[in-house]
């Protein structure tokens, strides 16, 4: 039974194969002696999937045999491999929106200390950007996840007011959706499992880029894009937890995480700690999807169902866009 409509940009399409070539040394200094042990990865592509319970919580794990992708006017694929995205190396830029006064950042230095030195790992990389308003600042480059360089940076980030100016000054993308849609283009063309995550109120006054457009960069690009703002859901009984309480930024910031693979998380002052842990978590937990490219793929953007045979009421699932496999550490590790 389908579960939901995935919007799956499919990138890097002339690339009909990845492979890999690992060349072991063995101890004997003859030539006849050496081996040579190719892994070769034939036009397969990879989605991550989150699925999560109507409310957002944890399910019990899903048999991978189960798993069925439904591509636009194409047949059923059974994909080829499902696994947990467990240790992947994750790439993660995280844009912190002080257009206006955020207490969601008071705490920030010592708490992306502790994301790097709990949850991410020394193979993940992470960016900081900040806007003010005016205009969008990088703080670092994408640098290897070290408590004390994240601590720093968030220090460096903490500097940065509201802008209180003549807007006449301000120039490039300045506006959140604007911001977004840059911070995503550095990412599109970076290894690992892409990720952005904005701290925000989710208000836009005014981007050049509308949030349906951002939504398509992002899918088309492999970029999963996650947010934490104050509370804008509801998940009372008998109401979706979708339902925004807050009018149409909840609404577009919403769509636009949900539709490229990620979700909007309520954070405050006091829960950003666990708010951060539980961000990586969800993450880590993601079923990534391997099936071989369709033959009769020949457009740059198509939609994509993922299906595993439970009623679409009993979860939330979102897909992030398709991209080249990405070997578990544990896979790339085999002889």
């Amino acid at each position: 039974m389908k579960i939901r409509r995935l919007f799956a940009g499919c990138t890097l399409l002339m690339l009909l194969c990845a492979s890999e070539v690992l060349v072991r040394a063995q101890t004997s200094p003859t030539p006849e002696a050496a081996t040579t042990t190719i892994h070769v990865y034939t036009n397969l592509l990879q989605l991550p999937v989150l699925i999560l319970g109507p409310q957002r919580q944890a399910v019990s794990p899903i048999p991978s045999e189960r798993f069925r992708i439904e591509m636009q006017n194409g047949p059923v694929i059974v994909p080829r491999h499902v696994r947990m995205e467990g240790d992947d190396p994750i790439t993660l830029a995280i844009l912190l929106d002080n257009a206006v006064p955020n207490d969601l950042l008071m705490k920030l230095p010592e708490q992306f200390a502790e994301l790097a030195s709990k949850s991410l790992h020394p193979s993940d990389r992470v960016a900081i950007y900040i806007t003010d308003g005016c205009r969008l600042r990088p703080v670092t480059a994408l640098v290897p996840a070290e408590s004390s360089v994240l601590k720093s940076r968030a220090e460096d980030a903490m500097k940065v007011t509201p802008f209180r100016g003549d807007r006449s000054e301000c120039s490039g993308p300045r506006h959140l959706w604007d911001a977004m849609a840059y911070v995503d283009a550095t990412l599109a063309t970076e290894p690992g499992r892409r990720v952005l995550l904005v701290i925000t109120n989710g208000d836009d006054s005014g981007s050049t880029i509308p949030p349906a457009r951002l939504q398509r960069y992002a899918t088309e690009s492999g970029v999963a894009m996650f947010a934490i703002s104050r509370p804008l859901f509801l998940a009372s009984p008998g109401r979706n937890f979708g339902a925004p309480t807050v009018g149409g930024a909840g609404t577009d910031l919403a769509r636009v995480t949900e539709n490229s693979g990620g979700l909007v998380l309520e954070g405050s002052s006091q829960t950003m700690r666990g708010t951060l842990k539980h961000f990586v978590e969800l993450l880590r937990g993601r079923y990534i999807v391997e099936f071989p490219r369709p033959s009769n793929m020949n457009l740059p953007t198509y939609v994509f169902s993922v299906t595993f045979g439970s009623p679409a009421s009993s979860y939330f699932v979102t897909s992030g866009g398709t991209s080249l496999p990405i070997n578990a550490p544990a896979d790339a590790a085999k002889p």
